[in-house]
């Protein structure tokens, strides 16, 4: 062992393996505050995975959804890319698909025999955020059907469930995962999005002696 290294060790008092673990842990997601909010989404294997990496996501946490949110719209891939995206929030209405502009998905790119593309296509999505200090901001956006018949029906229990109680304001989502099977493609994983529970507007936890008007929808 050379002297450098001699020194370095002899020189440092190892750190409490809990209380550093912890700091690490708190370092690490710190680096998600900074980009802002990461795109959560469901890979074709069946796992929940966030941010430009695919970290993979603990679904034993819930996450708090912001119902305001909410939002529609339309989005068009073209050669593996996003060439155009339209959103806003459920609250503004939906936006008329006639003033979309032309786009290039869904003809036949130079040089290709196969069209790229769909078009435009229909797109939801909702900003979820983590009860960690810092937070884990997120968003998820789909043009699936399995995705969109989930977020629609998150929607739906969302309004239901705060009618039944004022004190509800945002809901603890549940990410979980279903599949199918298909005839030509096999195995189709489809998450699903469950209400466990709600906060208040201060972020308190509503008590609720009725039982949670739940379900799960697929996403």
């Amino acid at each position: 062992m050379g002297t450098d290294i001699q020194k370095f060790f002899s020189g440092h008092k190892p750190a409490e393996r809990a209380k550093l673990g912890q700091a690490l842990a708190g370092l690490a997601a710190a680096k998600h505050a900074l980009t802002g909010k990461a795109l959560l989404r469901l890979t074709k294997q069946g796992v929940w995975v966030f941010g430009a990496d695919s970290e993979a996501f603990d679904t034993k946490q819930y996450l708090i959804a912001n119902p305001e949110s909410i939002a529609s719209g339309y989005v068009a891939w073209y050669m593996g890319k996003i060439e155009g995206e339209r959103m806003q929030p459920v609250t503004q209405g939906p936006i008329d698909g006639s003033t979309l502009p032309p786009v290039n998905s869904g003809s036949v790119p130079p040089g290709k025999k196969e069209p790229s593309g769909r078009g435009w296509e229909s797109q939801t999505a909702v900003d979820l955020i983590t009860n960690d200090d810092p937070p884990l901001q997120l968003i998820y956006k789909t043009s699936s059907r399995g995705g969109m018949m989930a977020l629609l029906g998150l929607a739906g229990e969302v309004a239901i469930g705060m009618e039944e109680n004022p004190d509800r304001a945002y809901p603890l989502v549940e990410l979980g995962v279903e599949f199918y099977v298909h005839k030509e493609w096999g195995k189709v994983f489809t998450p699903t999005l469950s209400i466990a529970g709600w906060l208040d507007a201060e972020g308190n936890p509503v008590v609720d002696k009725k039982k949670l008007t739940g379900g799960r929808g697929l996403i």
